[in-house]
């Protein structure tokens, strides 16, 4: 995730998380993985479906599920998800009680990182994401 905005640090960048499929009682997700998607138009649909189901696909073989969706807005100041950003986690959401949603915090990428520079968020019975990160 952070190489991806790294590496288009102009562009909006999204992608999927991925976790281990559900078999266990564990109440803890580990993701495992991260799938980028776009650095440009993040909000074409028809792509955004067909890179979805692909994913789906393709992970589905290896035990793993699509677990969550991160974005990192264009402007640096920027860490709030956008309409596209609350949509796609939403379908998630759909699929996967347990789903996540991260914003990478633009402000805090550097090179020595000490923490990692994300937000992330589930969201709760009431329909709204809310953020996991205990305040500092």
């Amino acid at each position: 995730m952070l190489l991806h905005a790294a590496r288009y640090p102009h562009s909006a960048v999204s992608g999927v998380v991925l976790a281990q499929g559900k078999g266990g009682d564990s109440s803890n997700m580990v993701l495992v993985d991260a799938v980028p998607l776009f650095h440009l138009q993040l909000g074409l649909a028809p792509m955004l479906e067909v890179a979805l189901t692909r994913i789906e696909q393709h992970y589905r073989s290896k035990g793993l599920v699509i677990a969550g969706y991160y974005q990192a807005n264009e402007h640096i100041r920027d860490n709030v998800p956008d309409f596209v950003a609350l949509k796609v986690a939403e379908k998630i959401a759909e699929n996967n009680n347990d789903a996540c949603l991260i914003m990478i915090d633009n402000k805090k990428l550097c090179l020595n990182l000490q923490t990692a520079p994300i937000i992330v968020s589930q969201l709760t019975s009431d329909g709204k994401w809310k953020s996991k990160d205990k305040p500092r």
